[in-house]
């Protein structure tokens, strides 16, 4: 029903117009027929087509422009929701990696600075991740900005 509302209010709209003209005697063509004799005078007749023409073209533009932002839309709120699937995905990996990092703890002999690095790379990792979680603007521009950014500021992002 949506999809059809300004039909509808077209349709609603013209049939109360017609009752009107016909309760009331209205002869609206033989006015606008007048208008025009009367417009004709100044030449102003000439220039109603075409600025009907221009009007019909400039509302298919306006059409097109709004299906456009219409998908762009669209294409950004299903790369949110892949990203924040994805989040979630690595993210619950990074949580079981911990178990892995809790055995090498607890392993004797296993090289203290092996687990500096396992700790360098998560944080790296998760600082990555939340840099791509808080984008605002979907592009390509921020995105990369995003990781470069967290490169530099390990511990957290600033957009």
């Amino acid at each position: 029903m949506k999809k059809f509302r300004f039909t509808l209010i077209g349709l609603f709209t013209s049939v109360i117009l017609w009752l009107l003209i016909k309760s009331l005697e209205l002869d609206l063509f033989e006015g606008i027929s007048s208008l025009f004799r009367k417009l004709e005078i100044h030449e102003i007749d000439e220039i109603i087509f075409p600025v009907i023409v221009l009007l019909i073209f400039s509302h298919i533009d306006i059409l097109k422009k709004h299906r456009k932002a219409k998908i762009e839309s669209e294409k950004n709120n299903i790369y949110k929701a892949m990203l924040e699937a994805n989040n979630h995905i690595i993210n619950n990996f990074l949580n079981e990696m911990q178990i892995f990092k809790l055995t090498a703890e607890e392993t004797s002999g296993f090289p203290k600075d092996i687990l500096d690095l396992y700790d360098s790379i998560i944080r790296n990792s998760k600082t990555k991740i939340e840099c791509l979680g808080d984008l605002k603007k979907l592009d390509a521009e921020s995105i990369s900005k995003a990781i470069q950014k967290s490169l530099y500021y390990r511990q957290t992002c600033v957009n």
